[in-house]
């Protein structure tokens, strides 16, 4: 089990963070296609320059109702520490959506 311990000493932690997303839906004869962008900030001390402070750009491309009721998709995640220890962690990923039941 994992107990979470309040810190002996308290005081006030500024945090920033904020999102913004782009994506567009082109129809085609049964479904369409979704490219999207996303791109994504996080400093959870801002006063502090540490491996809190991370930074995510996720790219992809949806493929909505490929057949009825399946969606597939597929991603690229680039994820960038800005201070501290940085880790090679980007990745590919592949992903499906299934609806039950369809909806026509």
């Amino acid at each position: 089990a994992t107990d979470v311990v309040t810190p002996a000493v308290r005081a006030t932690t500024n945090r920033f963070g904020g999102m913004a997303q782009l994506s567009y839906f082109f129809p085609l004869w049964e479904g369409g296609i979704e490219p999207a962008v996303r791109i994504a900030t996080f400093d959870d001390a801002a006063h502090m320059k540490d491996n809190g402070d991370v930074s995510i750009i996720h790219m992809g491309v949806n493929w909505r109702d490929i057949t009825p009721g399946v969606d597939l998709g597929a991603g690229f995640v680039h994820r960038m520490e800005r201070e501290g220890n940085k880790a090679p962690n980007d990745t590919m990923r592949l992903w499906a959506q299934f609806n039950y039941p369809v909806k026509r």
